[in-house]
């Protein structure tokens, strides 16, 4: 008697286990990221890039306007409500991906999806790297990205993309 009590819990920690890998299925699993891991942060000039995005994911689309600032060994992404101000913003650098999702929150807004898609379409350093777990599409003026295993669709329009350049004090 005491043996069949003792392999209840077992069962049940099985049971959820497998649950819980089944539920998190559409977050990616073995090494594919769904929150922009593909990014290069090794970029060598600094860079500021602004994109508008359409992400589709379960059906509905949101769009985004993301405002990304690249310099060598950090990555700033902020998003834009439909008003102009901060939604969220993502900071990725080498200790990893910091989300601040004040706004965006209530707009049901998944920051680490829109930075993952623009990581993968405009700032990965390796193609092979932001191939892995999506498919990106180059389009004329921008990108698509589709991916299956973090569960969205992404198209992407680049407003502006240069250097950044310091700013000269006048004298």
């Amino acid at each position: 008697m005491r043996d069949r009590v003792g392999r209840r819990p077992l069962r049940a920690l099985v049971c959820l286990l497998a649950c819980a890998a089944s539920a998190c299925q559409h977050l990616g699993a073995l090494g594919v990221s769904c929150s922009g891991a593909s990014a290069d942060l090794d970029a060598a000039e600094p860079r500021r890039l602004h994109v508008r995005v359409e992400l589709t994911r379960r059906g509905q689309p949101q769009r985004h306007e993301v405002v990304v600032r690249v310099d060598p060994g950090h990555i700033v992404a902020v998003g834009l409500t439909p008003m102009g101000t901060q939604a969220f913003r993502v900071s990725h650098d080498r200790d990893g991906l910091v989300v601040d999702n004040r706004i965006g929150r209530y707009l049901e807004y998944r920051p680490e999806l829109v930075y993952d898609a623009i990581a993968r379409a405009y700032l990965a350093g390796d193609p092979a790297q932001a191939e892995h777990g999506a498919h990106v599409t180059r389009e004329a003026g921008g990108a698509r990205v589709e991916s299956d295993r973090c569960g969205y669709v992404a198209r992407l329009v680049v407003v502006t993309d240069g250097p950044i350049r310091p700013v000269r004090p006048q004298a």
